[in-house]
C-alpha cells in the first residue's frame, strides 16, 4: 500500500540511512545516495523537497519512519548532511539515530529514504513560483498519523 502511493506520486529512492564509522563516538549514521541521485546536477538542485524515511523488512513490507522537507534555500543533499550532523550532537537527532540503530541492529530490516520534487504554485507577496514542499509535509504527516503510523516527527 505504502509503496503503490510513493510510486504514484512519483517518489523516488534517493538513499539508504546506513551505520557510519563505529569508532566515532555517538551514533554516526551516514546516508548513502542511490545512484540516481548521486548525480551533482540532481542533488544540488534547488528547488524544494519533500522525503519520507522508511523502514523496509525482510518481506519488502515499507513503514515510513519521518517526513521532512528541504526547502528552497538548501538542497537535499545539504538536507541530509544536517540530519546526518544531528545524529550526534542535536536534542532531536539523538534519539532518532537511536531508533535507527535499533532498527540497523537487526539484519532483516533497512531504512530508505524517498524523496521527489515538490510542485510550485503562482506567486505570492510578488514571489513567483512557490514551492510546496512544507505544505506536502505537513499534509503527509497528517496522512500518515491518520493510517495508524507512529512517526518520528515531533
Amino acid at each position: 500500500m505504502l509503496e503503490a502511493f510513493l510510486n504514484e506520486n512519483n517518489f523516488l529512492l534517493s538513499a539508504q540511512i546506513a551505520r557510519g564509522n563505529p569508532k566515532k563516538e555517538g551514533f554516526n549514521h551516514i546516508f548513502n545516495f542511490v545512484t540516481l541521485f548521486d548525480k551533482e546536477e540532481l542533488m544540488s538542485s534547488i528547488v524544494g523537497w519533500v522525503y519520507v524515511w522508511v523502514e523496509i523488512d525482510k518481506n519488502s513490507n515499507l513503514t515510513p519512519l519521518y517526513v521532512g522537507k528541504a526547502g528552497v534555500s538548501q538542497t537535499l543533499k545539504k538536507r541530509f548532511y544536517q540530519h546526518e550532523r544531528s545524529f550526534y550532537s542535536n536534542v532531536t537527532g539523538i534519539p532518532n539515530a537511536k531508533k535507527i540503530d535499533n532498527i540497523l541492529k537487526n539484519k532483516n530490516f533497512e531504512i530508505a529514504v524517498f524523496a521527489r520534487h515538490s510542485p510550485t504554485t503562482g506567486s505570492a507577496f510578488g514571489i513567483n513560483a512557490i514551492s510546496l514542499c512544507e505544505l506536502e509535509e505537513i499534509a503527509l504527516i497528517k496522512k500518515f498519523r491518520n493510517e495508524g503510523y507512529q512517526l518520528w516527527n515531533k
